[in-house]
């Protein structure tokens, strides 16, 4: 099963992440556009809770809700 969450630090600069059992991709966006900044780490799933981690404490906040112009990047 393949779940997302998005990680948002300003109008036009997030992080979103697919979480896919212990595998997980982390791609930055642009909400507003929903297009690719071409940047992903593909990684376990561990690795990339550790990358989270560096991310929240750089300001990214987990948004409760995904824009629907990332649909085609979110996992579904």
């Amino acid at each position: 099963m393949w779940s997302s969450k998005l990680y948002q630090k300003s109008a036009r600069d997030a992080c979103l992440l697919n979480i896919r059992n212990d595998f997980a991709e982390l791609i930055m966006v642009d909400p507003v556009s929903g297009s690719s900044k071409h940047i992903y780490l593909h990684a376990p799933l561990n690795l990339i809770n550790k990358k989270v981690e560096e991310l929240k404490q750089k300001g990214y906040k987990e948004l409760d809700s995904i824009n629907l112009s990332l649909r085609g990047l979110a996992a579904v």
